[in-house]
């Protein structure tokens, strides 16, 4: 059984590796809009709106590139919430930290849902103030 577990760490953390190793790569290599190797988001070509992603990249470029508040006009809700993300990837990748999704209690999960769910939605509403959401360099 600890064997179960331990290879079970052992995938996710190489799981998390590979995801935190695209992510560098994808933010580095070339703005997002221009660089070809970054696929559009699906939910958009298909339905014309913003999914909760839309504008994660870009957001996170302009982040590494110091640009703060065009990243929080692509998309608001990954820059505020990146610190934690980057956190528990770092924490799973170390195997000695205790992540922060482990400690969190199942109704503040279903509030994160929710927040994603009605951020979602505000971006999409094509009224001001709630334009200001959605991304700003789409292409």
């Amino acid at each position: 059984m600890h064997t179960d577990l331990a290879r079970d760490e052992r995938r996710l953390a190489l799981v998390s590796a590979a995801v935190l190793a695209g992510i560098a790569a994808a933010v580095t290599l070339g703005k997002p809009g221009h660089a070809s190797f970054l696929p559009p988001c699906i939910f958009q070509k298909l339905t014309g709106l913003f999914c909760p992603g839309c504008g994660s990249t870009r957001a996170v470029w302009y982040l590494v590139h110091g640009h703060p508040l065009k990243a929080l006009g692509e998309n608001a809700l990954i820059v505020l919430l990146l610190p934690f993300i980057i956190y528990d990837l770092a924490a799973v990748l170390s195997r000695r930290w205790v992540t922060l999704s482990s400690r969190l209690h199942p109704w503040i999960l279903w509030t994160l849902f929710g927040v994603l769910i009605a951020f979602t939605v505000a971006r999409n509403i094509p009224l001001h103030p709630f334009t200001l959401l959605a991304p700003t360099d789409i292409r």
